[in-house]
């Protein structure tokens, strides 16, 4: 599939930089994770699925160079995660903006390969 064998997946908790959102788990405060992170975000066509404040991802790799994600507090970011996890009913699959964690554990850059897959998807 791509992935290299490598260290295990670092958990990060999905943070959403609006409070009146956290604890709702609806569409309107969904975050969504893209099939691309070098592509635009908020385009319909690079949706992979949703994520909410709280939830619990896995996620495999970093890239530090993706597109510019800047959130509601104003916070901005060019690191993607590669995660798995999360998701309403059934876990998903994609890339999450940095700006949507707060993680302070390293994960490991993404090879080639698994940036190439998700230029695929």
């Amino acid at each position: 599939d791509g992935r290299l064998a490598g260290p295990p997946a670092v958990t990060l908790t999905v943070h959403n930089a609006e409070e009146a959102c956290r604890p709702l788990r609806t569409l309107e405060c969904a975050l969504g994770l893209a099939k691309d992170p070098y592509r635009s975000y908020g385009s319909p066509d690079n949706r992979a699925g949703r994520v909410w404040h709280g939830d619990r991802v896995s996620a495999v790799c970093v890239v530090a160079d993706g597109r510019l994600v800047r959130d509601e507090a104003g916070i901005t970011s060019r690191r993607w995660y590669l995660v798995s996890g999360g998701g309403a009913v059934v876990p998903v699959d994609g890339w999450l903006p940095g700006v949507r964690t707060r993680n302070t554990t390293e994960v490991r850059e993404c090879s080639a390969a698994e940036t190439a897959e998700g230029r695929r998807s």
